[in-house]
């Protein structure tokens, strides 16, 4: 019996030490999870700062871009407006030169 004995402490012995050696191997699995898991966390929160930046920067350009399109619009417009002011004045002008013309015939003589 007390060989049956000495043999079950021995077993358990063991059965001790590989608990441990589980344990200790768990322990650093565990540790080296939570680790990856707070890279992962890190490099997420860059990420998302990154694309609010390149999102900004896209809204800034556009804004840019829309104020640009209103330039070229209005330099474009702008021919036709000088166009359409003198085409005023020619008219204009040839009514009163038109007008000048009929007066001095009827009132002049």
């Amino acid at each position: 019996m007390a060989d049956t004995l000495e043999a079950l402490a021995v077993r358990l012995s063991a059965i001790e030490q590989n608990f441990k050696n589980y344990q200790e191997r768990t322990s650093h699995t565990k540790e080296e999870i939570f680790q990856r898991l707070r890279t992962l966390e890190t490099e997420s929160g860059r990420r998302d700062e990154q694309y609010k930046s390149i999102i900004k920067e896209l809204d800034e350009q556009k804004k840019q871009l829309a104020s640009i399109e209103t330039k070229i619009d209005a330099a474009n417009a702008a021919p036709g407006e000088r166009w359409n002011s003198l085409i005023k004045t020619f008219v204009s002008s040839a009514v009163g030169v038109l007008v000048g013309y009929i007066s001095s015939k009827i009132f002049g003589g």
